[in-house]
Order: structure tokens, then C-alpha cells, then sequence
């Protein structure tokens, strides 16, 4: 059962990729002219945009550093290794399994509880989502987006997005926070309120979920300290800023900086981040197709084959380099992927 989930979370995350691989390269006409952009690329502006990318991790370990102050207190550098092995597992396991991962690595390593660990992290992604939204909203609202581009990438007008961002994402974000408080705040209230939400699954199963549910105040202790949240946001938003300039160099690298402002890498970072969230191996397929649009919103001047090819790269510059540091953390510590694999199957049944 365990290996037939795996492989139909793996089918559906390859089917998806080939989907979104075939949107991203069904409007290449002249393959050779591809492979020369490629080829002709500065690939000198590459280490720098790695560099960027990797800086941003410091900021995670020290994010995260705050948000388990109220449970042990651990140094940053000690949460690296559980954090890049679980980016690692991100991108070689279906379905985001190596956020399993890396709670799993840091409750054996710290001796803290699974549960605690886990709530930290659906912390830490709602901080990510925070800026997220307030990036894309700030996008859609002060950008000047080429609106063409726009309804021939997606269908949607500027309006329609706007409209989407602003009732169904804010709210979908503003119903997690205010349950999150709640679950901490009114621990209690919480739980009525969710058991009553699942009133269509069974009894044992919907009272198993809420307990679950509440055992994960332990990891929630930032939100009673005023100051850490103040600098976690802090923290969040310096991370997502240093995240958008990894794109500038690149920029460079294919010669169209002069086509693009400093502030076009917000728009090619939110459009990343669309194509993230969409779980494929490796992040293959969503994230080409969304980089490309989100450059090309920024000026639609610039070519089907130089958007292809400074997608390609960014997707090498942003990945390969966390894959391969992931991997030395998990050799390091005597961690096979088959082994990361059957641990994560583990722990989702065992929260199940």
C-alpha cells in the first residue's frame, strides 16, 4: 500500500510536469536557436545569482531559530543540515515529503516532539505566505504588467486575478491565521470549531485529526511573544527580498537588463513562486512555464527563446545547487533517499 501511494503521488507529479513542459515548449519553433541562446549565455552571472540563492537559507535557519525559541532554544548553523535535507527531499520526493523530513530530523536530533516540530513549520510557510501574498499583490496593483501577455498566458484579465488575489486568497490566508491563533489562544473553541467543520467524516477519524490538531500548540509558542513575530516578519521579508535578486544576474546573463528594471525580478519572483506550489519533481514544468511569463509580463519585447533559455537556468541556479548540498547533509548524516522515502510514508500515516 505504502509503495502504491508513493508511485501514484510520483505519477501524478510526473504527469503534471509533462503537462506544464508541454505548454512551456510547445511554441519552439527553431530548437537550434534555443540551444544558442543557451549556448552563448555569460554563465559567469550564474555564481552569483547561486550565491543569492543560497544566502536566502541563512535567513530560513535564523527564521526558524525564532519560531522553536519557545520550545529549545537551538543555534541557526545547527539547523541547516535537517533543513537543506528536507529542501533536498522537496525536490526528489513526491509531494513535498521533505517537510516530513526535516521535522522528523530535527525532533530526533533536538529531542523535541514530532508535533511540535511539524507546527513549526506550517508556521514557517505561514510567514512565507504572508509575503507572498503581499508580493503578488503589490505586483498586480503597481506593476505595469503587459496585460496581452497576461491573457494569453493564463486567460484571465488583470481584473480577474485581482479579484481572485483579493477575496479568495486573502481570505483563504486570513481564515488560516485567525484559526492558528485560535488554535493557540482558545485551544478549546479551536478544536469545537474544526470537529464541527469535519462533521461529515466518521467519529474516530474526525476525533483523531482535531487531536492532532491540538497537539500542534506546542510548536505555536512564537505567538506569544510579540517581538519574535515582529522578527520573524522582518526576517520573512528580508529573505524574500535577497530570493528576488538572485534573479538580477541573470538578467545579465542573457543580455536583457538593459529591456528590465531592478524591480522586474518582484514580478519574476512571484511568478516562480506560482509554479513552486505546484508539486512535480525537481519543480520541473511549473516553474519553467511560470518564470517565462513572468519575464515576459515584464516586457513582452523580449523573446519566446530568451525567456525559454533564462528559465532553464534559473531552474539549475535556484535547485541544483540546494539538491547537492542536501544530498552531502543527508550522506553525512548516513540518510539514504529510499531511507527519506519510507520515513515520510511513515510519518504521514503516523499523523494521519
Amino acid at each position: 500500500m505504502k509503495k502504491l501511494r508513493f508511485w501514484l503521488n510520483f505519477g501524478i507529479g510526473l504527469a503534471i510536469a509533462a503537462f506544464f513542459l508541454w505548454l512551456f515548449f510547445r511554441s519552439v519553433k527553431n530548437w537550434g536557436e534555443l540551444w544558442d541562446s543557451l549556448l552563448t549565455a555569460r554563465y559567469i552571472f550564474i555564481v552569483p545569482a547561486i550565491l543569492i540563492s543560497l544566502a536566502t537559507f541563512i535567513f530560513r535557519a535564523l527564521r526558524w531559530h525564532y519560531l522553536l525559541y519557545g520550545i529549545k532554544r537551538i543555534p541557526s548553523l545547527r539547523l541547516f543540515s535537517p533543513m537543506l535535507i528536507g529542501f533536498m527531499g522537496n525536490c526528489l520526493l513526491p509531494a513535498r515529503a521533505g517537510e516530513f523530513i526535516r521535522a522528523y530530523l530535527l525532533a530526533q536530533r533536538e529531542n523535541i516532539k514530532l508535533t511540535a516540530s511539524l507546527a513549526t513549520l506550517v508556521v514557517d510557510r505561514m510567514f512565507d505566505m504572508f509575503v507572498l501574498l503581499l508580493l503578488i499583490a503589490g505586483v498586480l496593483l503597481f506593476y505595469p504588467l503587459d496585460e496581452t501577455v497576461l491573457l494569453s498566458a493564463t486567460g484571465r484579465s488583470l481584473e480577474d486575478i485581482r479579484f481572485f488575489l483579493g477575496v479568495v486568497a486573502t481570505s483563504a490566508f486570513a481564515g488560516l491565521v485567525g484559526f492558528i491563533l485560535l488554535l493557540y489562544y482558545k485551544k478549546d473553541a479551536a478544536a469545537r470549531i474544526l470537529s464541527a467543520v469535519l462533521f461529515f467524516l466518521p467519529s474516530g477519524v474526525r476525533q483523531k485529526i482535531v487531536a492532532l490538531f491540538v497537539s500542534f500548540t506546542e510548536g505555536l509558542h512564537i505567538f506569544k511573544n510579540g517581538r519574535h513575530v515582529c522578527i520573524a516578519v522582518v526576517i520573512s521579508i528580508a529573505q524574500w527580498i535577497l530570493g528576488a535578486l538572485m534573479f538580477y544576474p541573470l538578467f545579465f546573463a542573457f543580455g536583457i537588463q538593459e529591456k528590465l528594471s531592478l524591480t522586474s525580478v518582484a514580478v519574476v519572483l512571484a511568478a516562480a513562486s506560482v509554479g513552486v506550489s505546484i508539486p512535480t519533481p525537481g519543480y520541473a514544468g511549473p516553474f519553467h512555464f511560470f518564470v517565462q511569463v513572468g519575464l515576459q509580463l515584464c516586457d513582452s519585447s523580449i523573446s519566446d527563446t530568451t525567456a525559454k533559455a533564462y528559465a532553464l537556468v534559473t531552474h539549475i541556479a535556484t535547485f541544483f545547487p540546494v539538491i547537492l548540498i542536501g544530498i552531502g547533509f543527508a550522506f553525512k548524516e548516513g540518510i539514504s533517499l529510499a531511507q527519506m522515502e519510507k520515513t515520510s510514508e511513515q510519518l504521514k500515516e503516523s499523523v494521519e
